[in-house]
């Protein structure tokens, strides 16, 4: 192999980068923990740590293997003209786009816990806000109860903490619907006794 320029990227996150150019060492060094440098030979790794750093910057995974790929050493060129091989390793391709991915699974908003439910009120007070929060779509996240009311699990449920997590943009909406059917469960009761 020459020292033409160019990258190359092997199956292990290794990059090697015959280049005497700043700027490719520059964006490298955004991409890549860099091992070795040398004059005209940049030896760097792509890890997790490095990769969600571009990522936080804006840079992603396309943008990643778009650049190594439009600076691939010319060895690796010739082997794609001649077997059509990808040029950059089909594992790195994938862990680029899968630590991509996992850094989007988390989606944070601003919330609001409601907890400490009316013991007078329960169970329905908890259960009629939480429909209501997820029918129009307000609940991030609550506590389940069980079906059958008359099972031991319904009673251990009932003993516990119950949550109904919401998005912060709708407290106001919350706290007047729980203040409603709060009011709709005293004028039910005061109707039996």
């Amino acid at each position: 192999m020459g020292m033409e320029a160019g990258m190359l990227v092997q199956s292990n996150f290794k990059v090697y980068v015959y280049t005497a150019s700043a700027l490719q060492l520059s964006v490298l060094s955004h991409l890549c923990e860099l091992q070795a440098r040398m004059p005209n030979l940049i030896v760097g790794i792509l890890t997790r740590a490095s990769v969600l750093a571009a990522y936080k910057s804006g840079i992603t995974a396309d943008q990643i293997i778009r650049f190594l790929e439009a600076h691939a050493h010319p060895v690796v060129l010739e082997r794609k003209l001649r077997t059509n091989a990808p040029l950059l390793p089909e594992n790195v391709t994938i862990q680029l786009r899968m630590w991509e991915a996992e850094r989007m699974r988390l989606s944070l908003y601003p919330a609001v816990l409601l907890k400490k439910w009316d013991a007078q009120f329960m169970p329905e007070l908890f259960q009629r806000s939480v429909r209501w929060a997820v029918g129009k779509n307000f609940a991030i996240y609550f506590t389940p109860w069980p079906e059958d009311p008359n099972s031991e699990e319904f009673r251990e449920w009932m003993q516990k903490e119950k949550y109904l997590a919401i998005h912060a943009d709708y407290k106001p909406e919350m706290v007047e619907k729980i203040r409603d059917v709060r009011d709709s469960i005293i004028k039910q009761q005061a109707g039996k006794a």
